[in-house]
């Protein structure tokens, strides 16, 4: 069964197989690449995101996404004392995040009391990859 027809099992979740319009959150906000390819339109810029690759958003930053047919993204939101430099910073592929954002498919937390432990360490590494960055010659 293709990755998009599974995504409507769960009806209440398919926004993340299908992508969604223009709007923006309260709070930092994260977009992970689960599967396939994310395409983000922040401040009339588009941003290609592939598999494992994450754009780490401030509050209040308008955006949407479409997602390629085998598709999927992670979009949570984060604590206030974790948003990023500016307004939209790409991060690529952070081993770290990869590695908890597969634990938080499996594990699947669905109460406030179970998403604060994953909140957390996402914040943690962001906080690490958080920055600037410098090219060195």
């Amino acid at each position: 069964m293709p990755v998009r027809s599974l995504g409507a099992v769960v009806p209440e979740n398919a926004i993340r197989f299908l992508g969604h319009d223009t709007h923006s959150h309260d709070e930092p906000h994260l977009i992970y690449v689960v599967s396939g390819t994310a395409h983000v339109v922040v401040d009339g810029t588009e941003l290609t995101l592939r598999r494992r690759e994450a754009l780490w958003l401030a509050p209040h930053v308008p955006h949407a996404v479409t997602m390629s047919d085998d598709g999927m993204v992670l979009g949570p939101l984060l604590d206030h004392a974790d948003s990023p430099p500016q307004r939209a910073r790409p991060l690529g592929v952070v081993p770290a995040l990869v590695e908890v954002m597969t634990t938080v498919l499996g594990a699947a937390p669905s109460t406030a009391e179970q998403v604060a432990p994953f909140r957390g360490a996402i914040g943690g590494i962001l906080r690490r990859v958080g920055g600037e960055v410098f090219r060195v010659a």
